[in-house]
């Protein structure tokens, strides 16, 4: 397994153009968990320690995204997780919610219940079809309750060293619950 370490966008790249199925490595817990646990076997490995313009990124779909714009929006943002401490360890589960009360929106993604970040936008359509989003949130505990399962049943989560995919899958209907719990406060 060759491990390739370029020193310039551009030549991760050319990298990654040559070889598509490289398997980017950039702080190594979740490539080594599969290494290590799960017997994965990557063709080649592209460390991104030499990529000092680097600062964020993502790999997907053949694409490199090194920065995001994030819009600012009116109303609450929460994050909450589970996990052994409060930083720098994977999380068993996490969410991040937004409730743009200008838009009428909620969104919510969920970390470490699934292969990638995942968008509950069933759960999130559920809600907005029951419940009126513009302005403060007024939020039945039947409401959150139902708003957690669905976006529970969305998670895709695994077992693994740190948890099980039930308890997974149940940490992050509290999560979701008690984020949007936390929205209408």
């Amino acid at each position: 397994m060759p491990v390739l370490r370029p020193t310039s966008v551009d030549q991760l790249l050319d990298i990654l153009a040559n070889d598509p199925s490289a398997s980017l490595l950039a702080g190594g817990t979740d490539l080594m968990v599969e290494v290590n646990l799960h017997g994965r076997r990557p063709a080649t490995v592209v460390s991104l320690r030499s990529l000092d313009e680097l600062t964020e990124w993502s790999h997907r779909s053949g694409r490199v995204i090194h920065s995001v714009t994030v819009p600012v929006v009116e109303g609450w943002q929460g994050y909450a997780k589970v996990g052994t401490r409060n930083a720098m360890v994977i999380s068993t589960a996490s969410a991040c919610l937004v409730h743009d009360s200008v838009e009428g929106l909620v969104s919510i993604a969920l970390g470490a219940v699934g292969p990638t970040i995942i968008r509950a936008t069933e759960a999130e359509s559920w809600l907005a079809r029951n419940v009126s989003l513009r302005g403060s949130l007024s939020i039945s505990s039947d409401i959150a309750t139902e708003f957690g399962r669905r976006v529970a049943a969305e998670a895709r989560p695994i077992s693994d060293h740190r948890s099980t995919a039930d308890y997974r899958r149940h940490a992050i209907s509290v999560l979701a619950r008690r984020l949007l719990e936390r929205a209408a406060i």
